[in-house]
């Protein structure tokens, strides 16, 4: 064995993994050669935004007690707000589509535009699915007052 087998493979903070993980998980959903997984990632996160609000009309106090405790609670909160934010971001990559094929690299005035709008549009997804899920959080703050 050299010294190079002995060595341990450096590993990725937390932070990194999860940005990545994120990332690759926006490319999966945006990406137009995976239709299938879209459908399958807009269905479901659409049946657990569902899911989420009939037990959550169901029993308000739930939302209640999160909101008012201080620990690790706050967290889930967070997690409330993923599935309207996947189904929107994954039903707008359907209404939006990418071409299948990159732009090619050419140069002139032109050669930035295709980057660009495809850049655009992605932030326009992002914005737009944020603001659905932010909607639907702050309607289930709305049902959940006494």
């Amino acid at each position: 064995m050299t010294a190079i087998d002995k060595e341990p493979i450096p590993q990725m903070p937390f932070e990194q993994r999860a940005t990545s993980w994120a990332l690759s998980l926006f490319d999966a959903l945006e990406s137009p050669a995976q239709t299938r997984q879209r459908k399958i990632a807009a269905v479901s996160a659409t049946l657990v935004t569902i899911v989420v609000w009939v037990v959550h009309l169901i029993y308000p106090e739930i939302f209640n007690t999160l909101i008012q405790q201080d620990d690790w609670a706050k967290l889930f909160l967070g997690f409330l707000l993923a599935p309207p934010f996947v189904a929107a971001f994954a039903i707008g990559s359907f209404i939006y589509r990418q071409g299948i094929e990159p732009a090619k690299h050419e140069s002139g005035p032109m050669s930035g535009y295709f980057y660009q709008e495809s850049s655009n549009k992605r932030w326009k997804l992002l914005i737009a699915a944020g603001i659905i899920a932010a909607v639907n959080f702050l309607l289930m703050l709305i049902t959940a007052a006494e």
